[in-house]
């Protein structure tokens, strides 16, 4: 069960989260990983549940 979910304001930071997800894909994150909130799951390591619930979190796009 997931305890926190990301709410994105910008598509940028949205973004970029989830390029950095893609680069830490399949990887065990150290005890002391900045990247700790990217962990959805909190198993301790980066995998496809943790992508697809960034993908969930996307913020919808609205016209100016």
């Amino acid at each position: 069960m997931k305890n926190q979910i990301t709410m994105y304001q910008s598509n940028y930071a949205w973004i970029m989260d989830f390029l950095l997800l893609l680069a830490l894909y399949g990887t065990e994150l150290s005890p002391n990983s900045t990247s700790h909130y990217l962990d959805y799951n909190q198993d301790g390591s980066i995998d496809i549940h943790d992508l697809m619930d960034h993908l969930t979190n996307k913020p919808e796009i609205t016209d100016p």
